[in-house]
């Protein structure tokens, strides 16, 4: 099943970089948590169930259970069983993350104009040349992500690294 389009979601995601650890039909793994909605979940891990399989993920005390809605390329999406809060999954104080992505999701929802576009006269960057720097951006931040002491006293820190990524992978996806 294909990845959902942003334009056809009910909720808003939220775009996180959580380490996680999902359990299925006696295995389980480390996962990282990409984005999250009260509904789903788009999680990336080197093993991960197939489609079809109920799971559960897990992240300190947070709980959820769910199923494996569609799985390529190490990214897996999944359809939880009830509301999760969103907050909750988050590193520390998500007061201001949960902010942007409800205006990006109004933003996104709206039909774009031309007097909503900026004009400006910099030269353009190519969209490889952007993909490029969001491989750096991703390579960079799963270093970082396998020290653990460096996750604790940084998490927030590793989320901006990857939401800086797939921003850069979205502007050269529309170029």
């Amino acid at each position: 099943m294909p990845a959902v389009s942003e334009s056809q979601r009910i909720e808003p995601r939220t775009n996180m970089f959580v380490l996680a650890t999902i359990s299925w039909a006696g295995a389980s793994g480390p996962v990282k948590i990409r984005n999250m909605s009260a509904s789903g979940a788009l999680i990336e891990g080197t093993v991960l169930p197939p489609v079809g399989e109920t799971v559960l993920l897990r992240r300190g005390s947070s709980v959820a259970a769910g199923k494996i809605a569609w799985c390529k390329g190490g990214k897996a999406g999944v359809k939880l069983d009830q509301k999760v809060a969103v907050s909750e999954w988050m590193p520390g104080d998500s007061t201001g993350q949960t902010r942007v992505d409800q205006i990006v999701h109004r933003i996104r929802s709206e039909k774009p104009t031309a007097e909503h576009l900026p004009v400006t006269s910099a030269p353009l960057i190519s969209s490889s040349e952007l993909r490029t720097l969001a491989d750096g951006l991703c390579s960079l931040a799963d270093d970082l992500a396998d020290d653990m002491d460096f996750v604790i006293r940084h998490s927030s820190r590793l989320q901006l690294l990857d939401i800086a990524a797939q921003t850069l992978r979205k502007v050269a996806a529309s170029r």
